[in-house]
């Protein structure tokens, strides 16, 4: 599997709380997938518990996203040459524009992508 980041791919080494930017984005433009337990130069490094991962992201859509933006995400658990990462799916939302829940409709919390850069 071939994966670099562009404007509809994001790659991310480890789960941080900071994955919300790139979904808020996803969900205000094009829609794109996050993959976590990947390294920017695309090699799969694998997570140490990716069902926890997994819950942190599901997680972070619920209590950190407004509107709801869960319906249009798919979480799904990837293994390759026994490594596991997380494959996360956003479509383009339709109650745009999708922020922080605390910060609110301000531009420290409405992303949008811009080529591979969430702003």
């Amino acid at each position: 599997m071939n994966l670099y980041e562009s404007e509809v791919v994001e790659l991310k080494e480890i789960y941080t709380p900071e994955i919300k930017k790139g979904i808020v984005a996803f969900a205000n433009t094009n829609g794109g997938t996050i993959y976590v337990g990947v390294q920017d130069n695309g090699e799969i490094v694998g997570l140490d518990n990716a069902n926890f991962v997994m819950q942190q992201i599901s997680n972070s859509l619920r209590d950190g996203i407004r509107p709801d933006v869960s319906m249009f995400t798919y979480i799904e658990l990837l293994c390759e040459d026994n490594k596991y990462f997380v494959k996360l799916t956003v479509s383009q939302g339709t109650k745009k524009p999708y922020y922080f829940a605390d910060k609110g409709l301000k531009p420290a919390g409405v992303y949008i992508r811009s080529g591979t850069t969430s702003a």
